[in-house]
């Protein structure tokens, strides 16, 4: 795993601004495609966020709908879809990562590990991330971020 890729995605998944998970999923449709999960009181609809990643190390560039990506992306990466859970127990979290069986193991790693995070992080009650370059100074202080302890490994 490369904590750096792990929090540039965490970044993505957790983003509201245009081309991060959040701004795709407001606008999506609910269970259709996406389906549901689980069974009985333990189940809930899903929706669908495709994402373009870099093949070789799992870096999310952009989440959309192919029609609303950028052409410089979306031809030249390739394509990930993960399902979140949008109601029932799960809310809120990702279910299924959904990547074609030709990603290298490096990225896979990544690309997993980021959903483990994100999934986690959630749990917690986090949804919204700010990197240590997002806050002022007096945010700063001499605490340490999620970002610089995930980069040591701890």
């Amino acid at each position: 795993m490369n904590a750096d890729i792990v929090a540039r995605n965490l970044k993505m998944m957790f983003s509201s601004e245009e081309g991060g998970m959040w701004d795709l999923l407001i606008g999506e449709s609910i269970g259709g495609n996406a389906g549901h999960y689980g069974d009985g009181f333990e189940s809930g609809s899903c929706a669908a966020a495709n994402f373009y990643f870099d093949d070789e190390s799992g870096d999310i560039k952009y989440f959309g709908n192919w029609q609303n990506v950028p052409e410089n992306i979306r031809g030249h990466y390739p394509q990930g879809t993960l399902r979140c859970a949008m109601s029932g127990p799960l809310s809120g979290q990702i279910v299924e990562p959904l990547l074609n069986d030709r990603v290298i193991d490096g990225a896979r790693s990544n690309l997993l590990s980021s959903v483990d995070v994100y999934n986690a992080l959630y749990k917690m009650g986090v949804t919204n991330l700010k990197t240590r370059d997002d806050k002022t100074e007096e945010e700063r202080g001499t605490r340490k971020t999620f970002f610089s302890r995930l980069r040591r490994g701890h």
